[in-house]
């Protein structure tokens, strides 16, 4: 799974960390953040 959060404000910067996590565990594949 690859997933792509637009918007890294206030409540992006949880799904980011959520996503940083099951990367550690191997859930998913990359992450992309875009802000600004």
């Amino acid at each position: 799974m690859r997933v792509a959060v637009i918007g890294v404000g206030r409540w992006g910067i949880n799904h980011v960390r959520v996503c940083k996590h099951l990367k550690d565990e191997g859930l998913c594949d990359g992450i992309v953040a875009c802000d600004k």
